[in-house]
């Protein structure tokens, strides 16, 4: 993986069992654990950076998710999974991800 960011929120998802990461925005990254929601500490640089995970993690199976694709769900090779929302399905680009 070439995003320092993609690798701490995969790290993330790597640590602890049943957890999922959600990035809201670029000042909004979620960790979801036991049903419990708290704010990581991560901070991207920005929308495009969002968009540079999703495409990241898209071509892991072979997807190129361009900006005409506003709404993805995919499975990654390790069992991941990954939901993504992009305008007007959203208000900014969401991507939530499941150990």
């Amino acid at each position: 993986m070439a995003n320092k960011n993609l690798d701490s929120i995969i790290k993330m998802l790597d640590d602890s069992a049943g957890v999922s990461v959600y990035i809201n925005s670029p000042d909004e990254v979620y960790l979801e654990e036991n049903d419990n929601f708290s704010q990581t500490a991560l901070k991207l640089s920005d929308v495009a950076e969002i968009n540079s995970i999703l495409q990241e993690l898209g071509q892991q199976v072979g997807r190129s998710l361009s900006g005409d694709e506003k709404a993805a769900h995919f499975q990654l090779p390790d069992g991941k999974r990954v939901a993504s929302f992009r305008p007007p399905g959203s208000t900014a680009p969401l991507i939530m991800i499941s150990a």
